[in-house]
């Protein structure tokens, strides 16, 4: 670069260097009490299981919630809810695919709940 001339700072318009500089953060909430409740109304059995005392970080794939039906039992860790959340799925429709898994006598040990055409919806 010749001396004196200066190098383009990159966009000009303030929107677009303010919002390439500043990320959006989001927050999806949802009542413990209305998951087990939407579980409950699918005829699960739903309970929070305990945390060890202490506890500020989950460990990956620990245990959060456990979800029984007949003598099925499936337990969901933090990467589930986070799918719930993030994706902002219907909580009846969630739960309702919850309880299909665990009727279906051939569903894999550890089944991963996929919605039909799911994969156009991220396209």
């Amino acid at each position: 670069m010749a001396p004196g001339r200066r190098r383009d700072p990159g966009p000009s318009h303030p929107y677009v260097s303010r919002d390439l500089a500043h990320p959006i953060w989001a927050h999806a909430h949802i009542s413990a009490g209305r998951l087990i409740e939407a579980l409950e109304a699918e005829s699960l059995q739903a309970r929070w299981l305990p945390l060890a005392v202490g506890t500020r970080d989950l460990a990956p794939g620990e245990p959060l919630l456990q979800v029984v039906y007949k003598r099925r039992t499936m337990t969901i860790n933090k990467s589930v809810l986070n799918q719930l959340l993030i994706e902002l799925i219907d909580l009846p429709t969630w739960a309702r695919a919850v309880a299909e898994v665990l009727a279906d006598p051939d569903a894999p040990g550890a089944p991963e709940i996929i919605f039909a055409n799911e994969a156009n919806t991220w396209r």
